[in-house]
């Protein structure tokens, strides 16, 4: 079977990742060499402090197209996968975890990519792993993101994803400094679909903890919607809107009683209520505040530590998609 001249990029994103690199790396580089005549494959460090980066060193001398990108600090998988979507050349561009995506599905979604689809998304075929009340969790949260928050988030979605050159520089435009590209790739409008697959391995979706897995949640909601702020302004005029009949009731009993027995119970209530709503509208204020200072902080979304090629990047230079001067 012929190569294809579909020039294809590979974005995987490592994160202490040293058991699987070399064993990544000679599966997706015999791979794309079976299949295709032009690719590169861009390897993105997220700050590891175990041998991922030695071995990937070790590789730049071994394979071609092969392209590394250390972050000076962790940044987390979107942001990572983010350095490398703004770096690619690719006429189709794949973004994957090593050690849970298996490289085998590329060129069959390559190729479906090509008969019409902008952008494919991987979904997990068991659903979340980790524990039962981890995955009731995770319902819980997909159930609200759905009916309150009316976020067009898919359930189990995985960074498994490919692009066409042209729904990528949507993407890419996109400076919020909240990276969800399960979410932001969804919603740039480009024709889609989703494709169900079996993660080689579920390590890395059990590893994020509550806390993280928290913030995270937190922090998708306050930057792609503003929902749970409208919420909270619905149940604070509801709560508003009840004091001012208790209010009326107290005027009521004021003036029709001749003697009113002091209402410690009832005033206490009140007044708990009343501070629980006030509270409760403070804490998702200064969520949002907190997301509205990030962005004006105008920070890069990335630092980038050190940037490698290997030997033989891409052997031709007469490629459409590369510029080799500047325009004047």
């Amino acid at each position: 079977m012929p190569k294809s001249d579909t020039f294809v990029s590979v974005i995987a994103a490592f994160a202490n990742d040293e058991a699987v690199v070399d064993a990544f790396l000679a599966d997706i580089t015999r791979l794309l060499d079976d299949n295709y005549t032009h690719y590169e494959v861009i390897l993105v460090d997220d700050a590891s402090t175990d041998t991922t980066v030695f071995k990937i060193s070790t590789a730049l001398t071994k394979f071609p197209h092969l392209r590394l990108i250390r972050l000076s600090r962790p940044f987390g998988r979107d942001i990572a996968l983010t350095s490398g979507l703004e770096s690619a050349i690719g006429d189709y561009v794949v973004t994957l975890i090593p050690r849970t995506d298996p490289v085998a599905l590329i060129p069959k979604l390559i190729e479906e990519c090509r008969q019409g689809k902008e952008m494919l998304f991987g979904v997990r075929a068991t659903g979340d792993a980790g524990s039962l009340l981890r995955r009731w969790a995770g319902e819980f949260f997909y159930f609200l993101t759905e009916t309150v928050f009316r976020l067009p988030l898919l359930r189990h979605a995985t960074y498994f994803q490919v692009y066409s050159r042209q729904a990528l520089n949507a993407v890419v435009r996109i400076k919020e400094k909240g990276r969800y590209l399960r979410l932001m790739s969804s919603i740039v409008g480009y024709t889609n679909r989703t494709f169900v697959y079996q993660p080689v391995s579920a390590a890395a979706e059990t590893e994020r903890g509550w806390s993280d897995s928290f913030s995270l949640a937190v922090g998708l909601l306050t930057a792609h919607s503003a929902n749970p702020l409208r919420a909270v302004s619905v149940l604070g005029l509801f709560a508003s809107f009840l004091n001012l009949l208790y209010a009326l009731y107290i005027v009521a009993i004021y003036v029709l009683k001749p003697h009113v027995a002091e209402g410690w119970t009832t005033l206490s209530l009140q007044t708990a209520g009343l501070f629980f709503w006030v509270l409760l509208i403070l804490t998702v204020l200064s969520e949002y505040i907190g997301r509205i200072l990030g962005e004006l902080k105008d920070r890069p979304l990335y630092f980038t530590l050190e940037e490698k090629n290997s030997s033989v990047l891409i052997p031709e230079s007469d490629r459409r998609n590369i510029v080799t001067t500047s325009p004047e």
